[in-house]
């Protein structure tokens, strides 16, 4: 049976996951220790023969990937399929700051569906349909190969709930370290 060999990333630390403030598809710099987090996944991987690097458009993951690249000197591809969940008016607001109607939008708990979605945002299930149609156009071209995806929290875990076939569930049930390194195979 033919395979992709994928090598699941989080972003390294930015300053926002330190004051614990939304992201969404807004962007914040790496610390010092997102930074060496990034060149610990890269040295993780530094035995792994890879044949591409993939990361979402935003710059706390594309920062991560070209450690990765760099090391395996190979080109960055960037992808807005990859980005973080789009948490709308919620985007900017640090988790301590939000009132509880607010926290019950961005956890989802609001009717525990996963269409439900704060306004101008994306639900968890949207959320898994652009992730994984856009991991499915990523591994078409290596069959047989090893690939590393950099991408963002939230789709991380959205995305292993998907493909071990599990319910999609609005309150986010895996949570990956920045610079965690998770590997699956896909099946062509």
């Amino acid at each position: 049976m033919a395979t992709t060999d994928i090598y699941l990333v989080r972003h390294g630390e930015t300053t926002w996951n330190q004051t614990h403030r939304l992201q969404g598809h807004l962007d914040s710099p790496l610390t010092q220790r997102g930074k060496q987090q990034a060149k610990q996944a890269a040295e993780l991987l530094k035995t792994t023969c890879l044949a591409a690097v993939y990361s979402s458009d935003l710059a706390r993951c594309s920062h991560t990937a070209q450690c990765i690249a760099a090391q395996h000197k190979l080109p960055l591809t960037t992808l807005s399929g990859l980005r973080e969940r789009h948490f709308g008016p919620l985007q900017g607001m640090q988790l301590t700051d939000m009132d509880h109607h607010q926290l019950a939008l961005c956890n989802l708990h609001v009717d525990g569906s996963p269409d439900a979605a704060p306004l101008g945002g994306e639900s968890v299930r949207e959320v898994w349909q652009r992730s994984q149609n856009t991991l499915a156009e990523i591994v078409k071209p290596h069959v047989n190969q090893a690939i590393v995806v950099v991408t963002h929290g939230s789709v991380l875990a959205i995305l292993l709930q998907g493909l071990a076939a599990k319910p999609l569930h609005p309150v986010r049930t895996g949570y990956y370290e920045n610079g965690a390194v998770v590997g699956l195979q896909w099946q062509h």
